[in-house]
Protein backbone atom coordinates (compact mmCIF):
# COMPACT_ATOMS: atom_id res chain seq x y z
CA UNK A 1 0.00 0.00 0.00
CA UNK A 2 1.66 3.62 -0.86
CA UNK A 3 1.80 6.31 1.62
CA UNK A 4 -0.95 8.99 0.92
CA UNK A 5 1.62 11.66 1.92
CA UNK A 6 4.11 10.67 -0.92
CA UNK A 7 4.79 13.13 -3.75
CA UNK A 8 3.93 10.02 -6.14
CA UNK A 9 0.36 9.59 -5.03
CA UNK A 10 -0.27 13.42 -4.32
CA UNK A 11 -1.49 16.03 -6.32
CA UNK A 12 0.67 18.51 -8.39
CA UNK A 13 0.53 21.24 -5.26
CA UNK A 14 2.03 18.44 -2.84
CA UNK A 15 4.30 17.51 -5.66
CA UNK A 16 5.27 20.97 -6.08
CA UNK A 17 5.70 21.55 -2.28
CA UNK A 18 7.98 18.76 -1.85
CA UNK A 19 10.25 19.81 -4.96
CA UNK A 20 10.67 23.41 -3.46
CA UNK A 21 11.41 21.93 0.47
CA UNK A 22 14.94 23.40 0.00
CA UNK A 23 13.70 26.91 -0.87
CA UNK A 24 11.26 27.14 0.87
CA UNK A 25 13.52 26.37 4.39
CA UNK A 26 15.25 29.84 3.32
CA UNK A 27 11.60 31.39 3.04
CA UNK A 28 11.65 34.48 6.23
CA UNK A 29 8.54 36.26 7.06
CA UNK A 30 10.86 39.39 5.91
CA UNK A 31 11.90 37.66 2.71
CA UNK A 32 7.85 37.37 2.21
CA UNK A 33 7.04 40.75 3.25
CA UNK A 34 9.63 42.27 0.91
CA UNK A 35 8.15 39.80 -1.89
CA UNK A 36 4.98 41.19 -1.90
CA UNK A 37 6.38 44.74 -1.41
CA UNK A 38 7.89 44.51 -4.41
CA UNK A 39 5.03 43.40 -6.11
CA UNK A 40 3.04 46.26 -4.73
CA UNK A 41 5.70 48.47 -5.71
CA UNK A 42 6.05 46.94 -9.69
CA UNK A 43 1.89 48.18 -9.76
CA UNK A 44 2.45 51.10 -7.82
CA UNK A 45 5.27 52.08 -10.70
CA UNK A 46 2.91 51.04 -13.60
CA UNK A 47 0.23 52.95 -12.60
CA UNK A 48 2.74 56.19 -11.82
CA UNK A 49 4.47 55.88 -15.58
CA UNK A 50 0.91 55.53 -17.00
CA UNK A 51 -0.32 58.74 -15.33
CA UNK A 52 2.99 60.76 -16.29
CA UNK A 53 2.20 59.05 -19.10
CA UNK A 54 -1.29 60.40 -19.56
CA UNK A 55 -0.21 63.91 -18.49
CA UNK A 56 2.39 64.23 -21.23
CA UNK A 57 0.51 63.30 -23.69
CA UNK A 58 -2.07 65.39 -22.84
CA UNK A 59 -0.16 68.50 -22.57
CA UNK A 60 1.59 68.00 -25.77
CA UNK A 61 -1.93 67.54 -27.24
CA UNK A 62 -2.65 70.88 -26.10
CA UNK A 63 0.75 72.75 -26.87
CA UNK A 64 -0.29 71.28 -30.79
CA UNK A 65 -2.72 72.95 -30.50
CA UNK A 66 -1.71 76.35 -29.56
CA UNK A 67 -3.68 76.64 -26.29
CA UNK A 68 -0.32 76.33 -24.51
CA UNK A 69 3.31 76.91 -23.91
CA UNK A 70 5.20 74.21 -22.02
CA UNK A 71 9.09 75.15 -22.08
CA UNK A 72 10.20 71.60 -21.45
CA UNK A 73 13.85 72.43 -20.76
CA UNK A 74 12.73 74.25 -17.75
CA UNK A 75 10.23 71.47 -16.69
CA UNK A 76 13.68 69.06 -16.97
CA UNK A 77 15.41 71.18 -14.98
CA UNK A 78 13.29 71.47 -11.94
CA UNK A 79 12.82 67.82 -12.14
CA UNK A 80 16.44 67.44 -11.91
CA UNK A 81 16.56 69.60 -9.14
CA UNK A 82 14.18 67.71 -7.03
CA UNK A 83 15.35 64.36 -7.45
CA UNK A 84 18.98 65.02 -8.07
CA UNK A 85 20.21 63.66 -3.97
CA UNK A 86 24.22 64.58 -4.82
CA UNK A 87 23.65 67.57 -6.27
CA UNK A 88 25.83 66.72 -9.46
CA UNK A 89 22.81 67.48 -11.87
CA UNK A 90 22.52 64.42 -13.56
CA UNK A 91 19.85 61.57 -12.26
CA UNK A 92 21.94 58.58 -11.66
CA UNK A 93 23.02 55.54 -9.86
CA UNK A 94 24.21 57.42 -6.78
CA UNK A 95 20.70 59.17 -6.85
CA UNK A 96 19.31 55.90 -6.83
CA UNK A 97 21.23 54.25 -4.13
CA UNK A 98 20.49 57.15 -1.74
CA UNK A 99 16.37 56.62 -2.66
CA UNK A 100 16.48 52.69 -2.16
CA UNK A 101 18.82 53.13 1.39
CA UNK A 102 15.85 56.07 2.42
CA UNK A 103 13.03 53.17 1.30
CA UNK A 104 14.93 50.44 3.14
CA UNK A 105 15.51 51.89 6.53
CA UNK A 106 11.69 52.69 6.27
CA UNK A 107 10.38 49.31 5.19
CA UNK A 108 12.75 47.30 7.37
CA UNK A 109 12.36 49.06 10.37
CA UNK A 110 11.98 46.66 13.21
CA UNK A 111 12.30 43.85 10.82
CA UNK A 112 14.21 40.96 12.13
CA UNK A 113 15.60 40.24 8.86
CA UNK A 114 16.80 43.15 6.46
CA UNK A 115 18.66 41.06 3.92
CA UNK A 116 15.68 38.78 3.54
CA UNK A 117 13.28 41.56 3.05
CA UNK A 118 15.74 43.31 0.43
CA UNK A 119 16.13 39.62 -1.50
CA UNK A 120 12.36 39.23 -1.53
CA UNK A 121 11.51 42.87 -2.88
CA UNK A 122 13.74 42.71 -5.57
CA UNK A 123 12.45 39.27 -6.50
CA UNK A 124 8.66 40.70 -6.33
CA UNK A 125 9.87 43.30 -8.47
CA UNK A 126 11.15 41.18 -11.46
CA UNK A 127 8.12 38.59 -11.14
Amino acid sequence: MSNPNSPKDGDRVTQFIEASKPILKKLTFSSFMGYCGGITAKKVGKGMAMVIGIAFFGLQGLAYKGLIDIDWKKVQDSAVSTIDTNNDGEIDAEDLKTYWTKLKRILTKNMPDATGFSLGFFYGLTN
